[in-house]
């Protein structure tokens, strides 16, 4: 049921969303696992998410908002110097309620994770 409310979210076709592995639903700041879509419950407060430090050609993750609360209580994926976002160290707040955001490893360590969706 969790993989058909994120497809809906993704608005990606459902055969590759059966490739993709969800996550346990987190309500505390936690390291998010490479292929897998994190839910993050934020309704008690800011969430903070640290990139996987595992990298390979190929890995990705993801975050949802299992709660639709981000509006209100965010989300932010915490990149830094050693783990960036498409060439920044800068986190990257998840403030749209319902939002989902796909990250896939660029291979480049200077270029990190690079946003898909």
């Amino acid at each position: 049921m969790a993989t058909k409310k994120i497809a809906a979210k993704l608005s990606i076709p459902k055969g590759i969303v059966a490739a993709m592995e969800v996550d346990t639903e987190v309500s505390a700041n936690v390291t998010a696992q490479i292929n897998k879509i994190l839910p993050v419950n934020s309704t008690s407060g800011t969430r903070t998410i640290t990139p996987p430090t595992t990298t390979q050609n190929g890995a990705w993750f993801g975050v949802v908002d299992s709660r639709n609360k981000f509006d209100t209580q965010n989300c932010v994926v915490n990149f830094s110097a050693d783990n960036k976002l498409q060439t920044s160290s800068s986190p990257l707040t998840l403030s749209v309620e319902g939002q989902c955001a796909i990250f896939v490893w660029s291979g480049v360590p200077a270029a990190g994770w690079l946003r898909i969706v």
